[in-house]
């Protein structure tokens, strides 16, 4: 093993000196001298890539175009090529997260692994403040399990904070789906109506500079126009709202004047639900109550749950049962969030108490 150092740093200087190179990679305005046989064992993608003769000669130089990565990310992966080396120090998290991006690219899915284990651990900080930006782009990388799991957990928490931003205006339709599928956002059924509708007009807009004030809107459009253009925006998202936690003057005052974008089985049901309490369950998807204790302690029964049960994860420790997150929301004034440490929130049952939800 104490070679192994000395072999990477020959392999680096392989890389800078360039000696008997047989690849010119042309990277936007840069170009990158490599040897044929490194980047075939070390990469699929280019492995691939120098099989198939996606490739043209210039005096016996292989040439390769990659007109989409950085300069100074394609530096990274090079180096991390010849030597295994990734040193993320005094590098921006934003150059990070599109190394992120290229390794998975690239087939380097090793360097992903530990590239998303690196940014969850040292910069959550900058995954909370791009947050959308992340969102957008982490679930189509099918190996990045934990940043996925760190953005489910931190945007269950922070629901309300987060949908209250600008930035979550940012969200893809098929993420905005994904995470209206979650049943423990921390945030009324109300608000996140209210934050579909802005999100919906800020799409037909396609104007991120400011909130929309929805009454104004409504005054200068065709209400029909309005509403056909919103319902086809909102579809099919509108089906995962959980209607039924919407209170009746919500419903009233913040649902009935957009009645032109609800489905119509939908909203007979809703109209049959407040007036006489009985769902006709003509259209709504029956979906389950969002983030309430009592779903995972099932009716008061003393069990013990896998923890892969849940999107957010249950501590035992320390001879308390500390549940996490919205999981362990509680109207009980004595159980009220607690912040224990800078990364989780929870409340803490001490020994074995009963308390009602």
């Amino acid at each position: 093993l104490e070679i192994l150092p000395n072999l990477s740093s020959d392999f680096l200087t392989l890389l800078k000196d360039s000696y008997n190179y047989d690849v010119i990679i042309k990277v936007k305005e840069k170009e990158f001298k490599a040897h044929s046989i490194i980047l075939y064992a070390r990469s699929n993608y280019f492995k691939l890539l120098l099989s198939e003769g996606r490739i043209f000669n210039e005096d016996n130089t292989i040439c390769l175009k990659m007109t989409e990565i950085d300069p100074t990310v394609f530096e990274m992966i090079m180096i991390y090529l010849y030597t295994g080396v990734m040193d993320f120090s005094n590098v921006a998290n934003e150059t990070i997260f599109s190394f992120l991006l290229t390794t998975f690219r690239l087939c380097l899915f090793e360097a992903t692994a530990y590239t998303q284990s690196y940014l969850v651990d040292h910069a959550k900080s900058w995954i909370q403040m791009n947050f959308s930006t992340v969102l957008n782009t982490v679930f189509k990388l099918a190996n990045c399990r934990k940043l996925q799991n760190y953005c489910v957990k931190y945007l269950c928490l922070e629901a309300k904070s987060f949908f209250s931003s600008r930035d979550s205006l940012r969200l893809s339709k098929s993420i905005l789906s994904l995470i209206l599928d979650l049943d423990n956002l921390y945030i009324e059924e109300i608000d996140l109506w209210d934050y579909l509708l802005e999100w919906g007009i800020t799409q037909i807009h396609n104007n991120f500079s400011h909130k929309f004030n929805k009454t104004i809107i409504l005054s200068k459009w065709n209400i029909i126009q309005f509403g056909e253009a919103l319902k086809k925006t909102l579809d099919p998202l509108i089906y995962r709202i959980r209607f039924r936690e919407i209170s009746p003057d919500d419903f009233y005052e913040k649902i009935k004047p957009y009645k032109l974008i609800i489905p119509t089985d939908i909203y007979e049901d809703l109209m049959s639900y407040y007036l006489i309490g009985t769902p006709t369950k003509i259209g709504m998807p029956s979906l389950p109550r969002r983030g309430k204790i009592s779903r995972i302690l099932q009716g008061g029964k003393n069990s013990i749950y896998d923890c892969d049960d849940f999107n957010l994860i249950l501590y035992f420790g320390n001879g308390d049962l500390i549940l996490d997150g919205v999981n362990g929301i509680c109207d009980k004034s004595d159980y009220e969030f607690c912040l224990l440490n800078d990364d989780e929130k929870c409340f803490e049952a001490e020994e074995l108490e009963i308390f009602s939800t």
